[in-house]
This record gives C-alpha cells, structure tokens and sequence, in this order.
C-alpha cells in the first residue's frame, strides 16, 4: 500500500508541476520533452529534500518544543540507554509536545514525546514507548510516510507558485489569462491526487496495524517486553478500548499484549 500512496502522490504531482512549469517555459519556447526533464530533476531533488533535510517542515506541522532542564534530567538517561540498545544508525532527536494524552510518535527525524506520556508512565514504561518507537525508525516504517509527505507537498507548492506565475503574466487581470487551461488541470489532477490518496490510505490502515507488532517486537527484542505490556495494561484501564475499526492505525490493546505474550 505504501508504494501504491507513493507512486499516486509522486505521478501527480509529476503532472501538476509539469502544468505549473510550463507556463513560463512555453513562453520562451521551451519543448514539451524538455519541459518534462525538468519536471523530473525538479520532483526528484525535491523529494530527496523533503525527504532528507527538509524533515523539519513536516515537524512544522506537530506543536513540539525543546525538552526542560527537568524533563531532559529525567529522560536524557532513558534516551541513551534505548538508544545504545536499538543501534539505530542514526540517533533521533527528541522534543516534546504540551499535550495530556499520552503518547510518543516518530516525525521526519524526530521522536515527539507528550508531556502526558511523562505524568502516567514510570521510567521503564516510557524506555519501552522509546524503543517502540525506535522499531518505528530501525524497520524504516516512516520511509514512506516521509517521502509521500514530499510528493504531496511538491504539488501543493506548484499550485501556489503557478497562482503567482498566473498573476503576473496576466498582470492582475489586464491582459487575457491565455495560461489559464494550464492551472486548470494542475488543480483537477490535485483534486484527483486527494481522493486517490484518501481511498489507498483507508486502505492502508491494515499495513500500518501491522507496523505497530514489528515495532512492538522490536521494543520486545531488545529487553523491554515486560514494561510494554505493562504500559498497555494502564493505557487500558485508563482508556478503555473499543472493537478494531477499519479505520483504526493501530492494533488494540488487547491483542498487542496476547501478541507479546505469545
């Protein structure tokens, strides 16, 4: 399902920003053949991009903040201990997120960690949260997720840029908009983008359900099984769960702990 997401998001965004480009390219009589190599070196480095350096944009989208002298006191040696277990190539920073729901997610090259997750969880359950996180990271189950964001987010620039491009060369509305067909279909493939993606991400609820045991089994693997399963037994009194939907991201309670405990 990540694939098909990634190749949905990335040909049309390829169409939309061959739209957009062409506006002022055919303006100087640039060929369609040209016009689609550019295209593709612009889409690919962009992606390379969003995907690699420009993780912060999509931290932008999650309220996160530096860790307090307290909290980095009483996490700093968490963190390092989860860390030196998981040998993760690359250590993840770490920020936190004002929010009372517990909880910890992986961002671009972030691990975000909520103040709530602080206030229920003992020291061994929030390493195990950790260390969920870190098989997020270690089985490279935000690739894609990541590298979607990219593909989607290229088309949402173009549109914007090709508003601009429109603007100017129609100065403001004084001379016909002769690009306009252009624009036109750059926003119907956009639209076609949405719902394409909405109907292969419902679909991909099962793959991300699945990630959430490999990650499970990975905190597992590397010594903290016990304090999973005891992080989930609370979240479970805490919130008591309802039946597995198809729109649900993650597994129950429930049937995570009988899967560590088999």
């Amino acid at each position: 399902m990540a694939y098909i997401l990634f190749t949905i998001n990335f040909c049309i965004s390829w169409c939309v920003l061959f739209a957009v480009l062409m506006i002022p390219l055919a303006h100087f009589q640039v060929s369609w053949t040209m016009g689609a190599t550019i295209t593709t070196i612009v889409s690919v480095v962009s992606i390379i991009f969003f995907s690699t350096s420009g993780a912060k944009f999509l931290r932008a989208h999650f309220p996160h903040r530096p860790l307090s002298k307290q909290e980095a006191a009483f996490l700093n040696p968490i963190l390092e201990e989860v860390f030196e277990r998981a040998k993760l190539k690359k250590r993840p920073k770490v920020f936190m997120q004002d929010e009372l729901s517990p909880n910890a997610s992986v961002v671009g090259d972030a691990i975000i960690i909520t103040t709530g997750l602080l206030r229920i969880a003992n020291r061994n359950e929030v390493a195990a949260v950790i260390a969920h996180e870190c098989g997020h990271i270690a089985n490279k189950d935000l690739t894609f997720v990541t590298a979607n964001y990219a593909a989607s987010r290229i088309g949402d620039i173009t549109l914007t840029a090709g508003l601009v491009i429109l603007t100017i060369v129609s100065l403001n509305g004084r001379i016909p908009l002769i690009y306009l067909p252009f624009f036109m279909i750059a926003c119907v493939l956009k639209a076609i983008q949405w719902i394409l993606s909405g109907i292969v991400r419902l679909a991909s609820r099962i793959y991300c359900r699945n990630r959430e045991y490999g990650a499970d089994s990975f905190a597992a693997s590397i010594g903290y099984r016990e304090a999973t399963i005891s992080y989930f037994e609370k979240i479970n009194e805490m919130y008591p769960e309802k039946r597995n939907s198809i729109f649900s991201t993650h597994p129950t309670m429930t049937r995570r702990i009988e899967a560590l405990s088999n």
